[in-house]
């Protein structure tokens, strides 16, 4: 900790006691190292079946050819319109004079078309279907859509009526049926684990026979 120098005469006698003046030491073994603890390897989570979670929810699932050869899959749930076909009827009769359209016994592959064209909708919208150029060929002689947003029987017989393009077709004295039908798209938001609300679309769709 300290040294203390004293210079004597040549010859002359240690200031002091010159025994155990040095010492040597050797550093002490490292101590072993702690053995690791036992790690535990966790389980992984299980994998999110957005699929499943939907079907429980009572959502359609449903692959949409998006032409190029994509498919673009969506959730969600058909809204039925029939008060949307009731309150153009009750135009057709009571402003125009004419029959109302029938509303039931619409032909099945019309409805399968409309359904799938509200759904459709919902991803691209359009007259026409994506990756198909338009109707089906089966049914082009014999079918027309009208397409509106939202799922709402007022505000799509607002936005229809509002339009005399597609209010030209309440006119048609050949159209047999009508049927129509929306459908809410809904899409899975994994931050707050929940399903959420995303596009809408209602298709009034009409039939000759």
């Amino acid at each position: 900790e300290g040294i203390e120098v004293l210079i004597l005469p040549v010859g002359s006698a240690a200031p002091g006691s010159t025994s155990n003046c040095f010492y040597e030491t050797t550093a002490p073994a490292p101590a072993p190292a702690p053995a690791p603890s036992p790690v535990t390897p966790s389980t992984p989570s299980a994998v999110f079946d957005i699929d499943a979670s939907a079907r429980a929810n009572g959502y359609e699932i449903i692959d949409i050819d998006m032409g190029n050869g994509q498919t673009q899959r969506i959730y969600g749930y058909y809204v039925d319109m029939s008060e949307l076909d009731n309150m153009i009827n009750n135009y057709r009769v009571n402003t125009l004079g004419l029959q109302p359209y029938l509303t039931s016994g619409v032909p099945q592959d019309a409805i399968n078309y409309v359904r799938i064209r509200a759904a459709e909708a919902t991803v691209v919208w359009g007259h026409g279907r994506p990756g198909h150029g338009g109707i089906p060929s089966s049914l082009s002689d014999r079918f027309s859509e009208n397409l509106t947003s939202g799922v709402n029987p007022s505000a799509s017989y607002t936005q229809l009526y509002n339009s005399e393009g597609h209010r030209i077709a309440w006119t048609d004295t050949y159209q047999d049926y009508m049927y129509s039908v929306g459908f809410q798209r809904m899409e899975y938001d994994y931050s707050s684990n929940s399903w959420r609300a995303a596009g809408s679309a209602t298709i009034n769709g009409f039939v000759w026979v």
